[in-house]
Formats: C-alpha cells, structure tokens, sequence
C-alpha cells in the first residue's frame, strides 16, 4: 500500500461500507497492514444470526469476519490489478478485538 493508488482503494472500500455494515470510527493505511476501528450496525448482526443452519462457513457466523473476508477481497483484486500480478495481496489472519468502553475506544484510536 505504499503506492498511493492502492491505498486509495482501500480507503475506498472502507468507506463504501461505512454507514452500511458498520459506523466507522477510524482507521489508519500503514505501508503493509490497516488498522479499522469500527462499530458493527446492529440490522446486519440480526440477519446474519438468526437461526443458522449447522452447515453454514465459519464466517457467516460472525458479521466481522465476512465483512472483513469481503473488504480484503475487493481490494486484493484491485491492487493485483494495479500491480499486474496474481495471488496474495493480504495475510489470512486478522487481528481483531472488542472495545467495550469509551476510553478503551480513545485510547485505540489514538494509539500512536
């Protein structure tokens, strides 16, 4: 992401979604990584929980984790474009946790 281009799709993408999928507090594009701090729109949790069948994806269980999957997608084929190659564009982990107060959230987001 070091080239303007694809970091430019990616604040793109993010900020598609905003308003939609979740409310978008803050995020920062490092050279190799992306911190996103944001609230999940609730309209969304409701459909994705209710009453799954056994043989669903993992991902499909937790709202997180599919918009993060499609996020990573979206931009991974763009950049490769960008960089006319194939492949990987994003590591398969993540690392997510919970903010549960609000000076647990401003402490995250301006975390230096």
């Amino acid at each position: 992401m070091r080239q303007e281009k694809i970091a430019d799709i990616v604040k793109e993408s993010i900020h598609y979604r905003d308003s939609e999928q979740y409310d978008l507090y803050a995020y920062c594009i490092m050279p190799n990584h992306v911190h996103l701090v944001f609230k999940h729109l609730m309209k969304n949790r409701e459909s994705t929980y209710r009453e799954a069948p056994l043989r669903e994806k993992p991902d499909e269980k937790y709202p997180i984790t599919k918009i993060l999957k499609e996020l990573k997608s979206y931009t991974a084929v763009k950049a490769n474009k960008i960089l006319q190659r194939s492949g990987k564009f994003w590591h398969n982990e993540s690392y997510d946790r919970v903010i549960r107060n609000s000076d647990e959230l401003q402490n995250t987001v301006a975390y230096p």
